[in-house]
């Protein structure tokens, strides 16, 4: 197929937020090297099984010239298998292997065939109904190896100290230098596909809300909107402005929680303390809000959401304006300290050529350079009725990701009051529910602190009969391992830090 032909299929003269398309599944690849030389990314992949037709499908996900594409194809109903789309888009190799964990649906000419988020504990497809396997993956995982001479092994995990979750990191170094990181994840595999089928959306959205704890209003968000969308229902202003700001203040408490691990891991505890100070007075401001210090349960679809009474929201916006002070003087003593510099400056670098080619997502790809947010991307109320511009970043380093983080703490303070304003004087009632269902599945994507969480889902009766989840740490995780590559071991920690990627997110 010419670049013309593909260039009909992917134009729509009715643009939307979100576009389907249907294609033949050997349309799949050249799709996806045309998308990726627009500058495209690959969001997620799924696999839905289709009771009532015996259709499998393969959904997936990009984001493209600033909207939402999802191209599908029909699986060979005999011999379901996938086509290899990790040339242009690396990600799809891991992504692969999970679908193959979960579904035993394999892809043609795989590079890697070794297991990713089955460790033995359950059997290979144990989300397809139509397989009848009763094999295990293999409990031995064979790590690629890195030889010649004075090259040895470092490995990392997984039971790490503290409370980190489970992960294994496997180093291949020459003295102090890291000549390359693999890593290994999926030690908590929770089977949560499974156990939202048949869930209401209220149990579905609090069960979303625990994929990743410190991510928890984006997941519930993203679901809300999905399930709202499938239903054709629309909440109310106020509502829209109330899970803004929770969204907000997520991302406020986890920047400023970041940027003072990586400060604590150079050794300056004195002003990691603070930033430490600052996140606890407000998560406890959270319990105020929501009755959750990190807003757990606080989103649910269909749900309306009362504004705080103007009292609350005076002392809310005291406390935003004091946070705002203080992280000002503390960048400042950030700023000023020769041997923290020192440390982060060009530590852990991702190019933007790199970080293009990996197809990162979220505050990693906006401090090399790639001025990519969902909240720019949609005509979501009420980041529709605000100037946004992503924040970036060119370096790509440790300094980098923690400047951004700053200025996306400035700027999600800033956006609170608006949104704040806005749900005051904005007196739009709420529309009528209309049960009957618009799409068959919904997508909507929702800019988390740490990239765009998607969900996929499919109702029946107002209850879940199929739900895909995604995390951008999918897509991050690779990038860490260029990341930290010709620096040295003791620099890790500071670089997987300001990272900061989800495990949970992953082994869902």
């Amino acid at each position: 197929m010419n670049k013309t032909m593909l260039n009909d299929l992917l134009h729509f003269n009715n643009i939307k937020a979100y576009q389907y398309l249907s294609v033949d599944i050997r349309l799949q690849y050249p799709l996806a090297k045309e998308i990726k030389s627009q500058n495209g990314l690959l969001l997620t992949e799924w696999i839905a099984f289709d009771s009532s037709s015996n259709e499998t499908n393969w959904y997936v996900l990009y984001y493209y010239q600033a909207y939402w594409l999802c191209i599908v194809s029909r699986l060979n109903p005999k011999r379901p298998m996938l086509i290899d789309l990790s040339e242009a888009f690396p990600i799809n190799e891991r992504l692969h292997r999970a679908i193959h964990d979960l579904t035993k649906i394999p892809t043609k000419k795989a590079k890697d065939k070794r297991a990713w988020l089955n460790h033995g504990h359950f059997k290979m497809g144990i989300l397809n109904p139509y397989s009848k396997s009763s094999r295990f993956a293999k409990l031995h995982y064979v790590f690629n190896k890195v030889s010649g001479e004075g090259v040895h092994e470092i490995p990392v995990g997984p039971v790490h100290a503290g409370i980190i979750e489970p992960g294994h990191f496997r180093f291949s170094i020459v003295g102090e230098r890291i000549l390359k990181l693999e890593d290994r994840l999926g030690y908590t595999h929770k089977g949560i596909h499974s156990l939202l089928i048949n869930k209401s959306m209220s149990e579905a959205a609090s069960l979303l809300g625990r994929v990743s704890g410190d991510t928890t209003v984006a997941y519930a968000y993203a679901f809300a909107l999905a399930c709202e969308k499938q239903l054709g229902f629309e909440i109310d202003a106020k509502t829209k402005c109330i899970r803004a700001i929770l969204l907000e203040r997520e991302r406020l408490i986890n920047h400023i929680g970041d940027i003072g691990a990586i400060i604590n891991d150079t050794g300056f505890i004195s002003l990691a303390m603070q930033f430490s100070i600052l996140k606890e007075k407000l998560v406890r401001e959270n319990k105020l809000l929501t009755h959750h210090r990190y807003m757990m349960d606080a989103i649910s679809p269909q749900q309306y959401m009362t504004m705080w009474d103007k009292s609350i929201v005076h002392d809310l916006l005291n406390h935003l304006n004091d946070v705002k002070k203080q992280l000002f003087q503390l960048e400042q003593i950030y700023h000023d300290h020769h041997g923290l510099q020192d440390r982060l400056k060009t530590t852990g670098i991702l190019t933007h050529t790199l970080a293009q080619s990996l197809g990162v997502l979220g505050i990693i790809a906006k401090a090399s350079g790639i001025a990519i947010d969902a909240r720019a991307s949609c005509t979501l109320y009420p980041y529709s009725e605000i100037d946004f511009t992503p924040i970036t970043a060119e370096t790509g380093d440790v300094a980098a990701r923690v400047y951004v983080r700053f200025r996306e703490c400035l700027q999600s303070i800033d956006m609170i009051e608006q949104f704040l304003q806005l749900g005051f004087n904005n007196c739009t009632q709420a529309l009528d529910i209309d049960q009957s269902s618009t799409e068959k599945i919904s997508i909507m994507c929702v800019e988390s602190w740490r990239g765009p969480i998607c969900i996929a889902v499919q109702l029946h009766d107002t209850k879940v009969s199929w739900c895909h989840f995604h995390d951008p740490s999918w897509q991050n995780w690779p990038a860490l391992s260029h990341a930290v590559m010709n620096n040295i071991v003791a620099d890790f920690p500071l670089i997987n830090k300001s990272f900061n990627l989800s495990y949970s997110g992953e082994d869902s």
